[in-house]
């Protein structure tokens, strides 16, 4: 799949990295940063900002360094800087870093910008460089373990001694890893729970009232109706009037911005994927209103709710939620202090791990996983990632070419939704289910969803209806991935019966093996239900590492070179630069190459049928002794000299259609998925053209040439030059025919 608003525990920094909009080609930014004051959620528009900056925020901090809010600043920035893979370089101009993926860069430059640098790195520690009001001091840091991401994990630790002597853990990942793992995990899973729940009444209150509003383009629209039940969560244009106006500029891509960099300092480089950077306190956004503001800006970080864990999830995870309506990435950062004797105790099981033969990863999997626990809060990254050029419209017009496009990403679900709406992956007018394992019964709500799709059994009713969307998280997909002994396998025959005739699936939250098992599953399964001569192929593409299992398991399989590295190049049949390639791939040359092979297998086979039909012919007439018609010379030679252009030619050059047409229509792609060009009837009336002309080219040579021989007084009456004249008529025709 592709800087970025950063949340935290009340009393925690919060840091928003947001993309500048800078058309690609320019040098610098053409638009002033926002500061926190400017930043607006579109999912709650009554949030409210404080008047403050990212400057006067760090002035704050320097001049309270022991306050809590600082304290906590402090610390949410350190565990960017130092949870993370990647390696500085010095260069001219400063200094560059080297990352597994574009994400961890944007962290750690945000980091840089907020005055923490990492300068060196290497197995053993991290050296960080602190500025603070003009001073720099260095601190090294000493890396004892790094627990590697993986796509089981989902998330990354590392275990650090600080300069102090004290033992760190920090982990960064997904929240759904993550919040299980806290010190108190009840009360934030809960806290979670009601955050999302409030979102989604607020947004259904929202279509609600956009329904009741007259509209011109939409007014009677079906697919503007709510409708719930108990079984499956059904969101009419969800992501659209509930959350906002696609957002046709951003996405999962490779294209960088130019950032800002900070008023106090020009000389550090900026962020590859983002432009302001705002660091206030989680409370920020709803601690108190602009009418009721005190005349010291900084007054609302010393509200009594910092010290309440139960106020700090809730307004977390608010934000969170906001960030996630906006189509960004989050992750979440925790951390803990170890003791020697922990340490010591569960080093050795690490150890262990680490050098075990049998089963390593598993081991220093559980291993991670018993030190990954009792953990705080620190904070939240949000990452934008930006839509390369002509994402949408590539995705319009495979759409419109009958190709069901599917998003595998291990984003949030409302990320995933909101980035679907921003891709045309989801329409305006899309109807959304949700299946989430969470809500109730999974057989139930699949049921439901094909009784309310008309479908009975695989036969969909005849019943017209919207582009249809179904939505299912990774946790959701394990429980069909791996039923029970009660469901059996039922939940996944109900699953790959039901998305056939579903326009559009989005996996979210899913891991690499489970984009994997999706692609397996489909082609398998679908595959195995369509017929012969119309099969379901499958298409994979994807950016990096995570995405090679999907790559592999898929048909065909696409990587695209960039930001995210060669990987998923290096493994695909195909490697392109830029997503919107794939429409020229697909809609061009997938026709142009379809054709051609077509051609070139009817015509190879009708050749040889028409050549060798006038021998088949004469064997008759020779008792079926096996005398050859043909100089044996000439058929030596004949797909070499005499009829091999006829095919070659086509098979390599010919375009049916031009490109403008074809991309200007993309149904035309139609006509390969329909096996038009190639087919056993249209094989069959080649043949029987074949044989045809090869009886009507022999008796026309044989009558022809007993009449003018007669007439004429041919002197040679012999089998060579009636030989000779039946294949050089055959060779002219089939010259004429196919070229």
């Amino acid at each position: 799949m592709q800087a970025k608003p950063v949340n935290t525990r009340p009393g925690v920094a919060q840091v928003v990295v947001e993309p500048d909009k800078v058309e690609e080609g320019d040098a610098s930014p053409t638009t002033s940063p926002r500061s926190s004051s400017q930043w607006q959620s579109s999912a709650r528009h009554n949030a409210v900002q404080p008047d403050v900056t990212t400057d006067e925020l760090l002035e704050f901090i320097r001049a309270r360094p022991n306050s809590s809010f600082a304290r906590k600043a402090t610390q949410y920035i350190l565990a960017m800087a130092l949870c993370h893979s990647c390696l500085p370089e010095f260069r001219e101009g400063g200094i560059e870093y080297q990352a597994s993926s574009p994400d961890e860069l944007a962290l750690v430059q945000a980091a840089q910008q907020l005055g923490y640098t990492v300068v060196q790195r290497s197995s053993q520690q991290i050296t960080l460089k602190v500025s603070s009001g003009g001073s720099e001091t260095t601190r090294v840091y000493e890396i004892l373990d790094v627990i590697e991401f993986s796509s089981k994990r989902k998330r990354m630790s590392i275990v650090l001694r600080c300069p102090d002597g004290r033992i760190w853990l920090v982990s960064k990942g997904a929240d759904s890893v993550i919040l299980p793992r806290l010190k108190t995990a009840q009360v934030a899973l809960q806290k979670a729970h009601e955050v999302r729940q409030s979102a989604e009444m607020e947004r259904a209150l929202q279509r609600k009232s956009l329904q009741q509003e007259p509209r011109n383009s939409f007014g009677g629209r079906p697919s503007l109706t709510i409708r719930r039940s108990i079984g499956v969560n059904r969101q009419p244009n969800a992501g659209s009037s509930s959350l906002r106006p696609p957002l046709y500029g951003r996405s999962k891509s490779f294209e960088v911005s130019n950032v800002y960099r900070s008023s106090t300092d020009r000389s550090r480089p900026s962020l590859n994927r983002g432009v302001s950077l705002d660091v206030s306190s989680s409370l920020i956004l709803r601690s108190r209103s602009a009418a009721g503001r005190q005349p010291d800006k900084f007054a609302f970080l010393d509200d009594p709710s910092l010290s309440d864990e139960a106020t700090v999830f809730t307004r977390s995870f608010e934000l969170l939620d906001d960030f996630a309506a906006e189509g960004l990435r989050t992750l979440l950062y925790a951390h803990k202090y170890i003791t020697e004797a922990d340490y010591k105790a569960w080093k050795e099981v690490f150890h262990a791990a680490e050098t075990s033969l049998i089963d390593r990863q598993t081991r220093i999997e559980d291993a991670g996983d018993l030190i990954e626990q009792n953990l705080d809060l620190v904070g939240a990254s949000a990452i934008e990632d930006k839509l390369q050029k002509g994402v949408p419209e590539t995705i319009d017009k495979l759409r419109r070419a009958n190709i069901k496009i599917w998003m595998l990403t291990g984003d949030k679900r409302e990320t995933a939704v909101n980035i679907a709406h921003s891709a045309r992956i989801c329409l305006p007018e899309s109807e959304v289910y949700i299946l989430d394992e969470t809500q109730g019964d999974l057989e139930a709500q699949m049921m439901e969803i094909m009784e309310d799709l008309g479908i009975a059994g695989d036969i969909p009713t005849t019943t017209t209806r919207q582009h249809t969307v179904v939505v299912i998280d990774g946790h959701t997909l394990g429980c069909i991935e791996t039923p029970t002994e009660s469901s059996n396998t039922r939940l996944k025959d109900l699953l790959f019966a039901l998305i056939p005739h579903i326009d559009s699936v989005i996996c979210c939250r899913a891991s690499p093996a489970q984009k994997a098992f999706i692609v397996r599953a489909t082609r398998k399964t679908i595959s195995s239900k369509r017929p012969v001569t119309s099969p379901t192929l499958t298409l994979a593409i994807g950016d990096g590492a995570n995405d090679l299992a999907m790559i592999s398991e898929a048909h065909v399989g696409i990587g695209i070179s960039g930001h995210e590295g060669l990987q998923a190049a290096r493994v695909a049949d195909y490697a392109i630069a830029q997503f919107r390639f794939l429409q020229r791939l697909l809609l061009v040359h997938g026709r142009w190459n379809y054709v051609r092979t077509a051609k070139f297998v009817l015509w190879t086979f009708w050749k040889e049928m028409f050549f060798y039909m006038p021998q088949e012919i004469f064997t008759r007439y020779t008792g079926f002794t096996g005398t050859s018609l043909y100089e044996s010379w000439s058929l030596t030679v004949l797909n070499v000299l005499f009829t091999s252009l006829a095919t070659i030619a086509p098979g390599v050059w010919e375009q049916d259609l031009s490109q403008e047409t074809l991309l200007a229509v993309p149904e035309l792609y139609v006509y390969g998925q329909r096996g038009e060009a190639l087919n056993l009837s249209r094989y069959l009336g080649w043949m029987i053209g074949a044989a045809v002309e090869g009886i009507l080219t022999f008796y026309g040579c044989w009558a022809g040439y007993g009449y003018f021989g007669q007439a004429g007084g041919f002197r040679d009456q012999g089998l060579f030059a009636l030989g000779d004249l039946v294949f050089t008529v055959c060779i002219v025709w089939t010259n004429w025919k196919l070229l």
